[in-house]
């Protein structure tokens, strides 16, 4: 069994200068990806990015302030960036999955338990996946990009990286 490698990747390394989603780092990122697993190593994606792109598609200019509006952006660019991903990784045989979750996913013991069991048995298929904190309609959190990141090192410490 290779290692396990996390990446971690927000809005800001995956939108262009432009503001829409720079394919060609995608394109890369994924040709990586599918590399890293040639050689045998279990990748996990951590991703932030749908309300970026969600934003880019909806026509925003300019990040919007209020919860709704951000959470109806990340709605609609969440297809659009998995369907990058696994576009990429399907050029190369991979299959991709997506796990979103929540902060009780990664603290209560159940949904620990239930979180680690499933990218266990996506590693174990070898299948490259992508996985989001979930967040509630109902939470506000400014402190969004720290929890992607509490994600990114519960996951590493999970799975051994």
């Amino acid at each position: 069994m290779g290692r396990l490698i996390v990446f971690k990747v927000g809005s800001s390394t995956l939108m262009g200068p432009d503001g829409e989603l720079d394919v060609a780092f995608v394109r890369s990122m994924c040709e990586q990806i599918c590399e890293l697993k040639r050689r045998g190593d279990r990748v996990v994606l951590v991703s932030s990015g749908a309300a970026a792109v969600g934003r880019s598609l909806l026509g925003f200019t300019e990040r919007p302030s209020d919860i709704p509006t951000l959470q109806a952006c990340a709605a609609a660019g969440q297809t659009t960036l998995i369907e990058r991903y696994a576009e990429v990784l399907a050029q190369d045989g991979v299959r991709c999955a997506q796990v979103l979750l929540t902060r009780g996913d990664v603290v209560d013991r159940t949904g620990y338990l239930n979180a680690r069991n499933t990218f266990e048995r996506l590693l174990s298929w070898r299948a490259a996946h992508r996985e989001r904190e979930r967040h509630g309609v109902g939470r506000a959190d400014p402190l969004r990009r720290q929890r992607h990141a509490r994600c990114a090192r519960g996951l590493s410490c999970r799975g051994g990286a």
